[in-house]
This record gives structure tokens, sequence and C-alpha cells, in this order.
């Protein structure tokens, strides 16, 4: 609820980009401007900035005190913004590792790579200082009009053949869409509809992952939103839901062939899945990893031992590997330690507190962390930007024993 009707929620400039991002996907990534492209200029630019405001959340810790510039026609901002850790510190420790490692071996991959670990670790803390109680609200809803319209989009041109967005960067950040939508509050046929016609869209993509991904989040959401007997919803809602994806599999033949036709790597189910080479890929990281198990072979370097192996791919598909090679076990343990607090962290406000944005940030999040097993979703910033914005505006809020320790040291301050 905000303070007041006649004052407008904080929009602060980091969730205007996460906004726009989502908006644009990967459309910069074909605009060129001399050796970068749109993209990779806005990511280190807006990395670069993030990482200089970083300090102002240190010397601004316990002040109750608005920022330079702050107007009284907003909402005041979050009481005790500074007083809880939005970032646990095994993340910041890892982004430090890895700004660090990337500094005595630079290279062009390493710095995209690391610049959207950056933005996506410092989008935490940085918009839980500076938003208001109303930001999140207005977030999801603009959140909720880009869905629409990537949505539409996307089933747009997987129907005429014309591409504006890459297909699997659209199905990437439809599955962040079908969190946010699925938790939103339903105020008509349309808006139940739309998690399902999102879901319907990814899949029109044939990206196989984020279908499935996107689809499990369904049920999935009823451990958030289901007043009672959650678990039986999730397992009611789940069982169609499978059944649904593996009629898809066998019988609509673009799909079926996406899953059938290749290596057949796998077996599931009696069916012999295509890897598309992933297996492949996932040995040599591992193999090329365990040359340098504790320090890892510096950032960037999964990308350019693949890229010197094949001709038009770059990436290992799947990020933890990626993380695990470049960085090694000292890097990747703080970022697997910093994500499972994280994931924690939101996961219990979606349980605790009201809004939609603590349900929203766990889904798209744990979202996420489910397709990084098998794509390239971690260096996406057209992905991870909303999904750090929306972490850090459910951070913001904090859980009811913080909330009332708070309370007591205002009290007793004043």
């Amino acid at each position: 609820m905000s303070a007041s009707n006649n004052l407008k929620p904080r929009m602060p400039l980091i969730v205007l980009v996460a906004l726009a991002w989502a908006l644009v996907v990967d459309v910069p990534t074909g605009i060129g401007l001399g050796p970068l492209s749109l993209s990779g200029a806005a990511t280190l630019g807006v990395a670069a900035l993030l990482v200089l405001a970083s300090p102002l959340l240190v010397t601004t810790k316990g002040r109750n005190t608005l920022p330079v510039g702050a107007d009284g026609g907003h909402e005041p901002y979050m009481t005790g913004r500074f007083d809880d850790r939005a970032l646990p510190i095994a993340m910041t420790l890892f982004a430090v590792a890895a700004i660090a490692l990337l500094a005595l071996s630079p290279n062009t991959d390493g710095l995209q790579n690391v610049a959207v670990y950056v933005l996506f670790i410092a989008s935490i803390p940085i918009t839980a200082a500076l938003c208001s109680q109303g930001t999140a609200d207005a977030t999801l809803k603009w959140l909720r009009r880009i869905a629409i319209t990537v949505g539409a989009v996307t089933a747009g041109q997987s129907l005429v053949g014309v591409e504006l967005y890459g297909p699997r960067s659209a199905a990437l950040i439809l599955v962040v869409f079908v969190g946010v939508t699925l938790v939103m509050p339903k105020h008509n046929w349309f808006d139940r509809a739309l998690p399902f016609l999102l879901v319907a869209a990814c899949a029109l993509t044939l990206s196989r992952t984020a279908m499935f991904v996107a689809a499990i989040l369904i049920p999935i959401s009823y451990l958030f939103t289901a007043k009672r007997n959650g678990a039986v919803k999730v397992l009611a809602a789940a069982i169609p839901m499978l059944y649904l994806m593996y009629v898809l599999v066998t019988t609509w033949a673009p799909l079926r062939d996406r899953f059938l036709e290749g290596d057949n790597a796998y077996s599931a189910g009696g069916l012999d899945l295509n890897t598309s080479g992933r297996t492949v890929l996932w040995e040599m990281t591992t193999d090329s990893w365990l040359q340098s198990p504790l320090l890892g072979n510096g950032p960037g370097s999964a990308s350019a031992m693949i890229s010197a192996r094949f001709d038009n791919i770059a990436h290992p598909h799947n990020e933890y590997l990626r993380i695990l090679h470049d960085f090694g076990i000292i890097g990747f343990a703080p970022f697997a330690i910093g994500l499972i607090m994280i994931t924690v962290a939101i996961w219990k406000r979606a349980r605790q507190l009201p809004g939609a944005i603590h349900k929203a940030a766990v889904l798209s999040l744990l979202g996420v962390l489910a397709v990084a097993f098998t794509d390239n979703v971690l260096i996406y910033p057209f992905v991870m930007v909303p999904v750090g914005v929306m972490v850090g505006l459910s951070m913001a809020h904090p859980l009811p024993k913080a909330a009332t320790a708070t309370a007591t040291r205002d009290s007793v301050s004043a």
C-alpha cells in the first residue's frame, strides 16, 4: 500500500533500465557501436555505474535521511532499508573476485560475462535501497504489459517467420514473465489465461528447457498462492501439465524433432532425447576445469576454449559449469552459497509476507536457475537485470521479526 494516494512510487534508474531491457530483449545485440554492440556497451556502462554507486550503500547504511535530490512528490524510501543485508556477503565476495580475476586476465568474453554478473548482484541492494512502498506494484504492472508485448511478438514472429527477437532469447525472458504473471491479481479471464499464453509463446520458439521450466512454474506457483493444501494442488496441477508436455513432445512434429532427433544422448520415459551436442560441451568444459580446479582458468576461458573447437558454438550451455571452469572452486563456492542464500531469503518472504513481488521474485529466480543447467541465461542482461531488480524489491521488505526489530530501534532513536 502506498504511503499516500497523492505520492508517486519511486522508480529508480536501475528499475527503468530493467524494464527497457525486458522489452527490447536481444535486439540491441544486433546494433553495432564500433567494436561493441549496443547491448555490450549498455552492459558495460550500467555495470560500471552500479559499481561506482555501490560504496554509497555502505556510507549511507543506518541513515534514515533522504538522499540529495529527493523531492516531496514521491513516496518516502522504505523504512530501515539499509538495516538488513539485502545481499549475502558470499555473493559480494564472488563479485569482487570476478572483477579481480578479470583485471589479471582481461578479455572480451570475460568482460561481458563479469559485467552481467555484476549487474545482477549490484542491482539487488541498490534497488532495495532506492525503492518505496509502491515501487514493487508499479514495476510488476509494467512487467505485465511488457510480457504481453513480448509474448505477442514472439508468437507472431514464430508464425510468420520474421524475427525481431532471437527465439532462444525470447524463450528465456518468457520464463521470467510466466513467473511474474502467475502471481499477479486475476481480475478477468485474460489475467488467468496469460501465463498459459506465455507458455504457448515459449513453446513456439522450440526452446525445450525454457518451455518445460515455464510450464512447471505453473504448478510450483501454488506453493505460494494456495491458501491451503498447497502441496496437494502442486501435484494436482503438475500431473496434467507433465502429460501435456509429453503429448506435445511426441505428437507436435517441430518440437518432437527438437527433442528426439540428434545425438540421443539421454533416455527418459522410453524416449531417446537429443541434447544438441551439449554432453560433448559439458565433458569438454569439465575436463578443462580439472586442469585448474581450485583457481579456474579465468573469466571467459570456457567460451574461448569452446570457440576454438567449434565454428558456431561459443558457450558450454551450462552456467554452473561455466562458472566452475572460469573461477574454480574458490569462485564457484561463494557464488553457489550466495545464490542459495538469496533464494532462501525471498522464498521466506514469499511464504510469510503479502504482496506479489515476493512470489514473482522467487518464481522468476527459480526459473532462471533451472534453465541455467542447459542455457547461457546468466550472461544475458535482459534476463538477469529484471530478475535482480525483482529480488531487490523483495529484499527491501524485512521479514516480520526483522521488521519488529527495526521499528524498535527507530522508536528508541527517536
